[in-house]
């Protein structure tokens, strides 16, 4: 047997084990909770989609926002965090998604501050797309 590599019969109980849901029971509450959480978090993005009438080929992208929105606020806290969801929101907005319904799911993510409003003077201009 090589060193450090571990027996054929310790990875074959392993591999049965997992098979049957038993390795590493500490991590499976833990693991379903936050299953949990991301389930809960499409629905809720899904339901203001809905109510803002969002066509389907736009909804991924409007989950895709919400989501790295909740990844912000894990990541960061404070001005950092606002800051960093504004420039996401920059993005996206940019891409042609409609700030109202940015504006909602950042509402329903907590996120606080003066909502994002696209200066169109911006886009104006010989070098715009050049």
């Amino acid at each position: 047997m090589v060193e450090g590599m571990k027996s054929s019969q310790k990875r074959a109980r392993k591999y049965k084990a997992k098979i049957k849901g038993q390795v590493l029971p500490g991590q499976k509450p833990g693991f379903a909770r936050a299953v949990q959480g991301q389930v809960q978090t499409e629905i809720n993005i899904k339901n203001i989609l809905t109510q803002h009438g969002v066509m389907v080929g736009l909804i991924h992208f409007y989950m895709d926002f919400g989501k790295k929105v909740m990844q912000l606020k894990q990541k960061f806290s404070g001005q950092t965090m606002k800051d960093e969801v504004e420039a996401l929101q920059r993005h996206w907005t940019l891409r042609g998604l409609d700030v109202a319904v940015l504006d909602a799911i950042k509402g329903w993510a907590s996120v606080t501050g003066l909502p994002f409003r696209l200066d169109h003077s911006l886009l104006d201009g010989p070098d715009v797309l050049s």
